[in-house]
């Protein structure tokens, strides 16, 4: 299912980025365009549950074949990110007199 959903993404990037929209969040100053946004084909997926060897390889096949770079991120990632922000945040409080 997952691949599957990927695969959706896939074509809807590339409708998306061919449609040419306009549009004004509240509070910018002026109108943005998808004419302007840079597509970097790097594509960051966070996902909850365990994703099996075989599945992380066909996601990466699938988005290789349209020359996108897919980085896969669990709960593990965030984990991670969180208790070094929170390490830094001791460290700095510490280090304050």
């Amino acid at each position: 299912m997952c691949v599957l959903s990927c695969a959706i993404q896939l074509v809807s990037l590339r409708v998306l980025h061919n449609f040419g929209s306009m549009g004004k969040n509240p509070g910018d100053s002026g109108t943005v365009s998808d004419a302007e946004a840079v597509f970097t084909n790097r594509i960051y997926i966070y996902h909850e549950t365990y994703l099996p060897a075989e599945t992380t390889v066909k996601l990466a096949a699938l988005y290789k074949e349209h020359h996108i770079s897919v980085i896969l991120r669990s709960v593990d990632y965030l984990a991670a990110t969180r208790e070094q922000a929170t390490s830094e945040r001791l460290k700095r409080e510490l280090a304050t007199p």
